[in-house]
């Protein structure tokens, strides 16, 4: 993960599946806090249903 501009808090990410070409994606600070929150709120619910 590299940091593209600290400003607007921008990340170069390079997603990789077999296979597949890679696929470049930048995202925001924000962006990554929104995937953890989902990812946080996934297990909960997963943990809750067991």
């Amino acid at each position: 993960m590299s940091c593209l501009n600290p400003a607007t808090d921008e990340f170069n990410y390079h997603l990789h599946f077999p296979r597949r070409a890679p696929i470049s994606m930048t995202l925001t600070g924000a962006d990554i806090d929104i995937m953890r929150a989902k990812q946080q709120a996934a297990r909960s619910i997963a943990r809750a249903g067991r």
